[in-house]
């Protein structure tokens, strides 16, 4: 299986990660940053099995519209793919807004990322939200990363 995590920055991608790879030890960790040419290790990141991505295609529609002028690839032609392999889970991570706020917030005082867009960002997450339903959404206020493990991915195994 084929595991997509997505959502905005602090809204717990990486500590989700993190849980599912304990859980099954047999899984690469691939993380996929906001950059200019991203095509290339998101399709190749699509050939792997076994895989938790950190990013995909959703990061490249969202972070490079509000960052540049827009993605540096055919987005429907990602997604097509992407949905294509029945094997894919696709988690957007996506807590109440106030929360991810406020440990953006939290993470920028003690030195990290600093951009005034988390906002405009965790919105065109809720947008994709309403797009793309086939995504599973975890709040790591409504449950804890075990919970969202046993009721989401090993039911998929």
């Amino acid at each position: 299986m084929r595991i997509i995590l997505e959502g905005p920055d602090c809204a717990g991608k990486t500590t989700l990660s993190k849980v599912i790879k304990d859980k099954l030890t047999d899984y690469i960790y691939v993380h996929h940053g906001q950059y200019a040419h991203a095509y290339k290790p998101h399709f190749e990141s699509l050939k792997l099995d076994n895989v938790i991505i950190d990013r995909h295609w959703p990061s490249e529609l969202i972070y490079g519209t509000v960052f540049r002028s827009g993605p540096t690839y055919n987005i429907n032609e990602m997604e097509q793919k992407v949905r294509s392999n029945v094997n894919t889970l696709n988690i957007l991570c996506l807590p109440p807004k106030g929360l991810v706020m406020a440990r953006f917030e939290e993470r920028k005082s003690k030195g990290g990322e600093d951009f005034e867009n988390v906002s405009k960002i965790y919105d065109s997450y809720m947008l994709l939200k309403n797009m793309f339903p086939y995504f599973v959404v975890y709040n790591y206020d409504a449950e804890t990363a075990e919970e969202f493990i046993k009721r989401e991915i090993y039911k998929q195994k």
